[in-house]
């Protein structure tokens, strides 16, 4: 982990200094020359989608009632219980302990619930710490979880309730555990569903992840798990790294200091085995933005992290609030890693869509390999088919939150990159993309987005400026329709291949209104209808605030959009 965080400051360190030291190859002159050739255009192998998409619709118990009123009576209830039953816990009570899914026989579901359900908030509609006095309280009386799945556990579903450390605990490694290090698929717990439940540590304590989906089939929806955070460790909200999928990770909100979510990062003991079909859609991930000004600091990482993944949407979320320390302030990352027995692992088949992601030092970093570890000659295929397509992105800025205010850095050799329909702001230092490490990317799509240019814009390193660097770090590449503010006196659209729009300030794209960060394009925008499918270039506003409507989030974060 520590060799990740240095060779991505070393790169953007590169990058940063590589722009103050050496010009670009081809200068920069006040007047526009003729523009750079323009490849032809080429084809990238789109992602392919998740294979299964989990129905989480809850069904009542069609078997016995169990009610458990102490922490014995609860352990019994989940040892005596057959599929079908429910086992009721007491809203308000407080069950001490460390407490095991047992691995029983049949498919029918035992569901563990408050004896409040009817007054918590509906299916499909998120819970919050409000929402805690409808909630009986497991609570783990040291470091090892509150609730841990054993070998093969299933079929077990929990709604309504709260998960924590008790008072005094100095560190907890996982209050939620569904599986951990199995070396077979046998042994992997499945079909277990977090539903309405709220997943905290207190907030001064060290908790290094909040949930561990280690599985099967897993969903966590509607719920709200907090205060992940740890001084000199990565912690999470949600992180898995052995386990097979699926996953269903649906409107929830998520705070942790290291990496909201992780999927990777750890031996894999499965042969083979890999996180798959995952959906992540409708969560809110931030950091609160007290931790900044903490003392000593929680270790501060990233939003959303892929070390190995593949077939994943990643749709109609909003990421908020990430700040370069432990890491250089990219929100999210599709770098993959391999492990030392683990050479199968991948990042493959990412879809990231219709999403806002604001308040960051960077954007996306998507690496091609694992920084080509000499200790692994054998490394698995580069990064392959990965499109980011229609998202928002507002104040990213290296100057407020750390980094280098970068939309998109591709480092290593990336295969199949599509990135469209995105409307992007980021500070006046930060690039829109930048490329370094060979070998080559291969196949990029870049059309049709809205980002302004500022000093570099498009920069390979070493190489210079637009098609200086994309020839220099991309076989077959299409840079094409995209609405480039750039101001004069050092706007020169001759470096970038044609076809690309070049305004002369961030206010003459005919956004509706900038001042309240409201990014739709107003009726007389010169880009309106002109990106090359007929829509409006850069990213559909509109409908990435009506995407989530069903699913209540907390507060009108779009249109009009909240200044916060």
């Amino acid at each position: 982990m520590a060799r990740k965080i240095l060779i991505g400051l070393f790169v953007l360190s590169s990058l940063l200094a590589g722009c103050a030291a050496e010009p670009p190859t081809a200068a920069v002159t006040t007047q526009p020359g003729p523009q750079a050739a323009h490849p032809q255009a080429v084809t990238v192998a789109p992602p392919q989608p998740p294979q299964v998409f989990l129905d989480t619709t809850y069904v009542p118990a069609s078997g016995m009632t169990i009610t458990a009123t102490t922490a014995s009576a609860f352990q019994n209830a989940l040892n005596t219980a057959a599929p079908g039953d429910e086992v009721v816990l007491m809203a308000g009570t407080t069950y001490t302990g460390n407490f095991t899914l047992p691995n029983k026989s049949g498919s029918g579901w035992i569901i563990v619930r408050t004896s409040a359900i009817g007054q918590l908030p509906a299916s499909g509609t998120r819970v919050s710490p409000a929402d805690a006095g409808l909630m009986p309280k497991i609570i783990t009386p040291n470091s090892e979880p509150a609730l841990l799945a054993a070998n093969g556990a299933h079929h077990f579903r929990f709604v309504g309730i709260e998960f924590g450390m008790q008072a005094g605990v100095p560190i907890n490694y996982g209050i939620v555990g569904f599986g951990s290090d199995e070396t077979s698929l046998a042994q992997l717990p499945h079909h277990l569903i977090l539903d309405r439940v709220y997943v905290h540590a207190n907030p001064n304590d060290e908790l290094r992840r909040a949930v561990r989906l280690n599985t099967g089939w897993a969903a966590v929806i509607d719920s709200y798990l907090s205060e992940a955070h740890q001084v000199g460790f990565d912690t999470q909200a949600i992180g898995a790294w052995s386990g097979t999928g699926p996953l269903k990770i649906v409107n929830n909100t998520l705070e942790a200091a290291g990496e909201n979510v992780l999927f990777g990062g750890a031996e894999v003991n499965i042969p083979n085995a890999i996180l798959s079909d995952i959906e992540f859609r409708c969560n809110l991930v931030r950091k609160p933005v007290a931790w900044r000004t903490r003392t000593p600091p929680w270790s501060v990482k990233n939003l959303f992290e892929l070390k190995q993944a593949q077939r994943i949407l990643i749709e109609h979320n909003i990421f908020e609030y990430n700040w370069a320390h432990a890491q250089n302030g990219f929100g999210i990352l599709f770098t993959p890693r391999v492990e030392t027995s683990s050479l199968w692992l991948v990042v493959n088949d990412v879809m990231f869509r219709n999403n806002l992601l604001r308040h960051s030092g960077s954007a996306f970093n998507i690496s091609g390999r694992d920084d080509f570890d000499p200790r692994f000659p054998n490394q698995p295929a580069q990064t392959n088919r990965i499109e980011i397509t229609n998202n928002l992105l507002y104040d990213i800025d290296g100057a407020a939150w750390g980094g280098g205010g970068i939309f998109l850095q591709l480092i290593g050799g990336v295969r199949d990159i599509k990135v469209t329909h995105n409307t992007v702001r980021q500070a006046n230092t930060g690039n829109i993309l930048s490329m370094d490490v060979l070998p080559k990317d291969e196949n990029l799509i870049f059309r049709d987005n809205i980002t302004p240019h500022n000093l570099y814009g498009v920069y390979g390193s070493g190489a210079g400026i637009g098609a200086n660097g994309l020839n220099a770090f991309v076989n077959n590449y299409e840079f094409t329709n995209n609405v480039i503010p750039w101001a004069p006196p050092d706007a020169n659209p001759g470096l970038y291949p044609a076809g690309n729009f070049f305004p002369v300030s961030l206010s003459a794209v005919g956004f509706v209104n900038l001042a309240v960060d409201d990014y739709r394009l107003a009726a007389n925008s010169p880009y309106k209808g002109a990106a090359s499918d007929g829509a409006d270039i850069g990213a559909n506003i509109d409908q990435i605030n009506a995407a989530c409507a069903t699913t209540a989030l907390p507060v009108k974060v779009f249109l009009p959009l909240i200044r916060r």
